[in-house]
């Protein structure tokens, strides 16, 4: 084995979401507003992340299911939490799920490497050890589709206030 490539810490963030090796992370995302505000939060995970992998047609097709309680520290003045607590948890839900969805394309197509250890679950649809010996799980992961379901539950806000301004 060679090392592949050095992952960014985005990446390691995603790679130990997917894994459930983490308590608590720190995060930011660019909020979708005019002004580009960012929201500072801290994700905690719900339970293992829980995954299948179907091989249809030659092709796995891996779901990856991750809960997460979110708990914002810093937010824009304008933000609302009564009026914007269902818009924060739908934008971390599809912040999350692009990234991560596009980090396991990354670690199939380019890094060819089943980092996550998803070919154990292909091996309990085999009753043949020989018929899975035959299918080259490398090859096949590189074909592989990902669907990732991500709900995120915002549980508190932290700091509501601009402390770039002194608190």
């Amino acid at each position: 084995n060679s090392l592949v490539a050095i992952a960014t810490a985005a990446e390691t963030k995603y790679y130990n979401m997917i894994n459930g090796d983490f308590d608590q992370l720190g995060f930011s995302v660019d909020q979708k507003t005019e002004n580009g505000d960012a929201i500072g939060a801290s994700l905690t995970g719900l339970g293992k992340p829980v995954y299948t992998v179907k091989m249809k047609d030659g092709i796995p097709h891996i779901t990856i299911t991750l809960t997460f309680l979110i708990d914002t520290i810093h937010v824009a003045e304008t933000y609302r939490y009564t009026e914007n607590r269902k818009s924060l948890e739908n934008l971390m839900e599809e912040y999350l799920t692009q990234n991560i969805t596009d980090f396991l394309y990354k670690t199939s197509r380019e890094y060819r490497s089943d980092i996550f250890g998803f070919f154990k679950a292909t091996k309990k649809q085999y009753w043949d050890y020989g018929q899975l010996r035959q299918n080259n799980w490398a090859e096949l992961y590189e074909k592989a589709e990902f669907n990732v379901l991500v709900e995120v539950m915002h549980k508190r806000n932290g700091i509501m206030y601009d402390t770039s301004l002194g608190g």
